[in-house]
């Protein structure tokens, strides 16, 4: 009980920072009624509250309709901020009347918000090219991470396996978070279904808030194989994949559980980009992982910076390479400010 009273005290602090302060500066700078401008700042006040509590897992379409509003206002929050104390600034040093930089804090929210929701709902196709001796032939395959089925649509799904299928991809490998609300229907997954090739599974750490074990039955009826500390081979590789652990050394721990093969690339599905040492240490080739959503929303990358080393793109360490999707969905605010949507196009090459 204790840990809840301080975790819902200091969500409303921050709500009252980025909420109720930029709120009533910028309806006092804009000569807004003051009944009405605490009006709304108590509606922000208390959003987060109950999207986060009450509406946590909404069911019905006016209830996702509310949460999806809330998750947009959260997004803009640093925004709002930014620009409200920016104008502390040029209304000290008088650069400009309160009620034009109102107006200008205003296009500046709504031209953010439009292009932050555009970036979330159109994935980059991203290509990385890298050479291997343990192959005769070209590999191409896709990875996409983090798509999050509840907070984002079935559509959105149809839209992300449309743009895999617009490649060469041998074969799909999906690093986890594909699901973050409990009881997803397995329609709503169906979409896997249109990439008819081959397509790997590991899972995240949102698989394992909800209901992970029917989540796994749905993907395993829909033929996409779920990878749990096991190994497959397909052609001149090994997939490998584990599920979703928080511990630096899990890795270290699982991979000598496993009988690898060093004559075959390898590559390695674990949500989470940790853990690269190890797989340097027992050979693997590529690692592929996910999670940290570069931050989705700046200034957050700087928070999931203090937590991760690896955030986005390309490391190696000796002959392993990591790859850290930024996530092809969205957690949370369906936007992208700072980062982007992304599936991942590889392509391994002889040499």
């Amino acid at each position: 009980m204790y840990r809840i009273v301080v975790a819902i005290s200091v969500l409303q602090l921050l709500c009252a920072l980025f909420f109720v302060y930029p709120t009533v500066r910028l309806g006092t700078w804009l000569a807004i009624t003051p009944t009405i401008v605490w009006g709304i700042a108590t509606l922000l006040f208390f959003s987060q509250l109950i999207a986060r509590g009450l509406l946590r897992n909404p069911k019905s379409r006016w209830k996702r309709g509310i949460r999806r509003a809330a998750d947009f206002v959260l997004g803009l929050a640093p925004v709002l901020l930014g620009v409200t104390l920016l104008g502390e600034i040029a209304l000290a040093a008088s650069l400009v009347a309160p009620q034009t930089y109102g107006a200008i804090a205003l296009v500046i929210l709504g031209v953010t918000g439009l292009w932050s929701v555009w970036k979330a709902y159109t994935p980059d196709l991203v290509t990385i090219e890298l050479t291997s001796a343990k192959l005769t032939q070209p590999v191409v395959f896709a990875q996409i991470s983090d798509v999050h089925i509840g907070s984002r649509s079935q559509a959105f799904l149809a839209r992300v396996i449309a743009l895999v299928n617009s490649t060469p991809a041998e074969f799909l490998c999906i690093t986890g978070d594909l699901v973050d609300e409990t009881g997803i229907s397995s329609t709503r997954l169906e979409p896997l279904g249109q990439f008819t090739k081959a397509r790997y599974f590991c899972s995240g750490n949102h698989e394992h808030y909800e209901d992970w074990p029917q989540i796994k039955n749905d993907l395993e009826r829909l033929g996409v194989q779920v990878l749990q500390g096991s190994t497959i081979e397909h052609e001149q590789l090994q997939i490998i994949g584990f599920d979703d652990h928080a511990h630096p050394d899990f890795l270290g721990e699982a991979l000598p559980q496993l009988n690898l093969r060093q004559d075959l690339f390898s590559v390695l599905l674990f949500h989470r980009p940790l853990g690269l040492n190890h797989s340097a240490a027992h050979g693997i080739d590529l690692q592929l992982a996910g999670h940290t959503h570069n931050g989705q929303i700046k200034p957050f990358n700087l928070l999931v910076r203090l937590q991760f080393k690896f955030l986005k793109g390309l490391y190696k360490e000796g002959n392993t390479h990591l790859y850290v999707n930024e996530g092809t969905g969205t957690w949370g605010p369906p936007m992208r400010l700072g980062s982007r949507s992304e599936v991942t196009l590889f392509r391994i090459s002889p040499c």
